[in-house]
């Protein structure tokens, strides 16, 4: 599986996110590497989301991930998630290994959160 590059430089040496990060505050349960936690996310892309959670998850662990979306359906699903970054009780994931299917959905859900 080819994994896309995250951010692309622009000309003044910066980085810009491959997709943008939307507010959202839905549950989300975590496990991998022996860790299992919960928390809520803070915001979440298409690619990835940052979460809130009294678990520690240090940067470079990898987890399966499932969200409760306000659509009454079952969790979304993420099979393999990065952890890229963490600091006291909040840290960021890639998704990794998304199906078709919940990608789909995800970019859904966040599209009709988008100001128009």
């Amino acid at each position: 599986m080819k994994i896309l590059q995250k951010f692309v430089k622009t000309g003044d040496g910066g980085e810009q996110r491959r997709s943008q990060r939307i507010p959202v505050y839905v549950p989300v349960i975590f496990e991998g590497e022996g860790r299992t936690g919960q928390g809520s996310t803070v915001n979440v892309s298409t690619w990835g989301c940052a979460v809130d959670s009294q678990v520690p998850m240090p940067a470079g662990l990898y987890l399966g991930v499932s969200f409760s979306l306000p659509d009454h359906r079952a969790p979304l699903q993420v099979e393999l998630a990065a952890v890229r970054w963490s600091r006291r009780n909040q840290f960021g994931m890639e998704f990794l290994s998304i199906s078709k299917e919940n990608r789909t959905r995800l970019e859904e859900f966040l599209a009709a959160r988008v100001p128009v």
